[in-house]
């Protein structure tokens, strides 16, 4: 028996196909949008209807089930994450009132009423994206509790939905979908999601999740306490918490965790830096690198604190964690007769570890306890330099997995059993890489942080 997890992108859609008992990954596959009209491949695929996501998860579905070589009757289960935030408006027939170009959220109710009134009239439902793919194998329009509280639209403290947000941005209670829980049966696919995708009808939808929930499940971070660390174009830090309120929304959101079954962990509190990975992949591109392998040997032979030299990886946009200022991206204390290309590599991998240790900082300050970190092996996660540092100035150790959302998405939907020990089992057994602990000396990793911080500081006062 098989699960099988269909993660859901921008760019791409990647489904996995992972055994039912064991969570041996089986395999994966990535099918990339395509303009139909250029028959490019394309980062943004705004321009193209939400129907056109369906078509590629279809294309990608049958195709790992051809490819993988197994009877599509033995997958008993599917699970859904997706990384895009916009709303999907529906009418009574369910079809999608406005296209990805609008990048329409919740806040925007209240403009569509004024702007559109014919469009608002004709509303019937609102939900996320992961939520709008189940609708399509489903035909059920259900939404999880942890999505209106990532939209801002439900309140933690009584477990119930924040009425007077729905005042607010004028959205009627009959639009609010049927709620479920992220672990459950969420509906069986009808006849004609079964001609699209290739699974039986009957299968059920019985997981699903934002991709930033997501990474927290497949990087085993259930438990109060753990902290998961992700970085694909964003520096993410995932913490999962006891439920404390945050005193500080401004540098942090914070919602309802995902349903599981777990004691005293009702909520998660997330950072996440804008620039992260996307820093690294730019001085890549810049210097005409072949590897990041090579960045970071070249990176390891310069000293701790990079001779002075100190870089701020924020040059994507405004940062949440800064207090949403904008700083941009800056590189501070070059000596044009002492720092080379090995300098910037090193600078630039302790800058994105300074700022997920800034991050953890903020979250320590809001009563945050961090008893363990858990990493995904990506390409800044595969740095020695970044990991050394962080586990030297938090004091924590980092346990570092190979994972991906969409495998991370398949095995979730073993979490409909509620046996959280054998999901965690599992992924220990097939995603664990190594942990780093913690090194003798901190003190260089401190003193070039203790630098770094206070540069910041004088930045973050001049804005």
């Amino acid at each position: 028996m098989y699960y099988i997890g269909i993660d859901l992108g921008s760019a791409s859609v990647n489904v996995a196909l992972t055994h039912a008992s064991t969570g041996v990954e089986i395999k994966t596959l990535q099918e990339c949008f395509v303009d139909p009209n250029t028959k490019d491949s394309q980062s943004n695929f705004g321009k193209c209807i939400y129907d056109i996501y369906w078509k590629y998860i279809g294309a990608a579905t049958k195709k790992i089930i051809v490819e993988a070589k197994i009877e599509a009757t033995s997958i008993v289960g599917i699970g859904i994450t997706y990384q895009n935030l916009d709303v999907v408006i529906v009418d009574n027939e369910g079809t999608a009132l406005l296209n990805l170009t609008h990048s329409f959220c919740v806040s925007k109710f209240k403009i569509l009423k004024h702007d559109s009134p014919e469009v608002f009239k004709r509303i019937h439902k609102f939900m996320l994206l992961g939520d709008y793919i189940a609708f399509k194998l489903t035909e059920k329009i259900t939404i999880t509790k942890n999505e209106l509280s990532e939209l801002g639209l439900w309140n933690s403290n009584i477990d119930d939905l924040a009425s007077c947000v729905f005042e607010d941005y004028q959205i009627e209670a009959s639009c609010i979908p049927d709620i479920v829980d992220n672990f459950t049966n969420q509906g069986g696919l009808t006849t004609n999601a079964f001609l699209e995708t290739g699974i039986p009808t009957g299968t059920p939808v019985i997981y699903r999740a934002g991709r930033k929930y997501n990474n927290t499940l497949s990087l085993n971070v259930l438990k109060n306490g753990e902290v998961g660390l992700t970085s694909d174009s964003q520096g993410v830090i995932c913490a999962v918490t006891n439920g404390l309120n945050s005193k500080m929304t401004g540098s942090m959101h914070q919602f309802t965790h995902v349903s599981c079954p777990i004691e005293n962990v009702t909520m998660v509190k997330l950072l996440n830096f804008n620039g992260g990975a996307l820093q690294y992949r730019w001085l890549k591109q810049l210097f005409k690198e072949s590897s990041f392998e090579i960045m970071n040997r070249k990176a390891s032979e310069v000293a701790i604190g990079s001779n002075g030299l100190t870089i701020f990886p924020f040059g994507n946009g405004e940062e949440q964690m800064l207090n949403n200022k904008n700083i941009g991206g800056i590189i501070n204390n070059i000596n044009l007769n002492t720092h080379f290309k090995a300098h910037v590599y090193r600078a630039t991998l302790e800058g994105i570890a300074f700022a997920y240790v800034y991050g953890m900082d903020v979250l320590k300050n809001d009563g945050v306890d961090i008893k363990v970190i858990k990493a995904k092996n990506d390409e800044v996660f595969k740095s020695e330099i970044v990991v050394n540092t962080i586990t030297s100035l938090i004091r924590c150790k980092i346990e570092i997995y190979n994972t991906s959302a969409s495998v991370g998405a398949a095995r979730a939907c073993g979490l409909i059993n509620k046996d959280v020990e054998h999901f965690e089992a599992n992924v220990l057994k097939n995603n664990y890489h190594k942990t780093f602990e913690l090194l003798k000396n901190p003190m260089p990793y401190v003193d070039a942080y203790t630098h770094w911080k206070k540069e910041l500081e004088i930045i973050l006062n001049k804005n």
